[in-house]
């Protein structure tokens, strides 16, 4: 028997056979050994109701502590985290749906970290475990039901069956929790900022029946949420109002990293307290590279077309990354692109999933997420009307790139460019998937086929990019087997 402070979360290994005890003679046992049906082991919590002002400590700079929910109703995470992080002020309510103002104290970073790990699995042994930390931000308010992240590991179902393509980022089975409303045991980890008491209070306890938001959901629809204060304009409806994108990356077909994007009114370019979130990584991992640093999986970005959200791109050895929007709501923008900046070329991963590979080390440069591959536009009044490119011209310049075929024939080991119209090509470059340069032709002039060697290669993706003298690009990738 041990005693848990109030606002502390706990966590405890699994177990295994029975115990047929029955403490209050109902025919109900300590543990029918059955952990698929939720019977399983039964857990004997004994004190009274939480009421009023909790402290729980927090550490500084970083300092993880586990918390959880000291209510018996449900608790509304975005208060919570907002009046735990940041400074200034926000409106909220009272339990008598009085209009009050609370201070903001910046103990924790204003997130959430939630586990979740593959429930078949069976041991004690961390080298087994299939599980890690999702992320959650209440995106700097409380009229919406912030963004949630998933653990990185393969995606399973309830009854611990592997979902059929979970490896791949973009399958649309991935599902996700809700975590805005936490309910009674709920317990997730908070991240010290300056650090200090962080303050669960009445005026962020709710009565929202338990449903898919939580953890200990059963098989049952979730019910709807009622009791509603006067700042939730409708507590089953809170979608947010602005653009939210998820993207999942695939890494070496083994497990995968979910990424969020939130395109925010109030966001900054830079670190966003209560909006951006930060975890740590794996030896071979992908995240958000902000405020001069990585580690970050939920990005809340300002609402600009022509921004690039730099990623931090790690690999222990050399590795394969699959890119892939699964997620998207609210978007307007031109599309959404993985950019590398090595070779220059957009790879559009709203449409497709995208695949590259990296050699071993930190690749904190070369990749971000941009969402159009037109230069933000300047209002100039001394632009020379004559040098804008008429709808003809367009279409004549599309026309041209789209005449060359560029072909990697494994068997002859050789890249082949096709160049029906004799276009005059000036040069032509061949990438590895590290941005290394490792073939360079100028003055290629207008053959109508160019043959490159490619049989010294090592097997991989390559980028083949070539100029004409017009000034246009092309570019592609390629596979090559040796």
């Amino acid at each position: 028997v041990n005693t848990l402070e109030a606002g502390f979360g706990f966590t405890m290994k699994g177990v295994n056979g029975t115990d047929n005890t029955d403490i209050l003679g109902d025919g109900v046992v300590n543990n029918d050994g059955n952990l698929t049906n939720g019977t399983g082991q039964r857990l004997d919590f004994r004190g009274r109701p939480n009421n009023g002002t909790i402290p729980v400590e927090v550490g500084p700079d970083g300092n993880l502590t586990l918390a959880g929910n000291p209510y018996p109703s449900a608790l509304d995470l975005n208060y919570f985290l907002l009046q735990n992080s940041g400074t200034g002020t926000f409106m909220a309510t009272d339990a008598n749906d009085n209009s009050i103002t609370v201070t903001r104290s910046p103990v924790t970073t204003g997130t959430a970290l939630f586990w979740d790990s593959n429930p078949n699995v069976m041991s004690h042994f961390l080298e087994d475990y299939e599980g890690g930390y999702g992320a959650y931000s209440p995106m700097m308010g409380l009229n919406n039901n912030g963004m949630n992240v998933n653990a990185t590991f393969y995606m399973y179902t309830d009854e611990g069956v592997q979902i059929p393509g979970s490896a791949d980022p973009t399958d649309p089975t991935i599902g996700t929790f809700e975590r805005r409303f936490s309910p009674v045991g709920q317990g997730f980890m908070i991240q010290g900022d300056a650090g200090g008491d962080a303050l669960f209070t009445n005026n962020q306890r709710i009565f929202v029946r338990e449903g898919d938001e939580s953890d200990f959901r059963s098989s049952e629809t979730a019910i709807p949420a009622i009791g509603v204060s006067s700042y939730y304009p409708d507590i089953n409806n809170l979608a947010a109002d602005y653009p939210q994108i998820k993207i999942g990356i695939g890494i070496n077909d083994t497990y995968s990293r979910e990424l969020g994007i939130a395109l925010h009114r109030d966001a900054t370019a830079g670190y966003d307290v209560a909006g951006d979130a930060r975890m740590g990584g794996l030896p071979t991992d992908v995240s958000f590279f902000i405020a001069q640093t990585g580690g970050f999986v939920i990005n809340a970005a300002p609402q600009d077309e022509y921004q690039f959200l730099q990623l931090a791109i790690r690999a222990e050895t050399t590795a394969e990354y699959r890119f892939g929007v699964h997620f998207i709501e609210n978007f307007e923008y031109e599309g959404v692109y993985l950019f590398d900046k090595a070779t220059e070329i957009y790879h559009d991963i709203l449409n497709e999933s995208v695949l590259i590979q990296l050699e071993a080390g930190e690749h904190n440069e070369r990749f971000a997420i941009a969402f159009t591959t037109e230069e933000e536009s300047q209002d100039d009044d001394t632009t020379d009307d004559d040098d804008t490119l008429s709808v003809d011209d367009v279409v004549l310049e599309e026309g041209i790139l789209e005449s060359f075929t560029i072909f990697q024939n494994n068997e002859g080991g050789q890249l082949e460019i096709h160049n029906p119209l004799s276009v005059s090509l000036e040069t032509m470059s061949l990438y590895d998937m590290s941005g290394k340069l490792v073939i360079s032709e100028n003055g290629l002039g207008t053959q109508s086929v160019y043959n490159f060697p490619t049989s010294n290669l090592s097997t991989g993706i390559y980028i083949v990019q070539f100029n004409t003298t017009e000034g246009l690009t092309k570019g592609r990738k390629i596979s090559v087997t040796n």
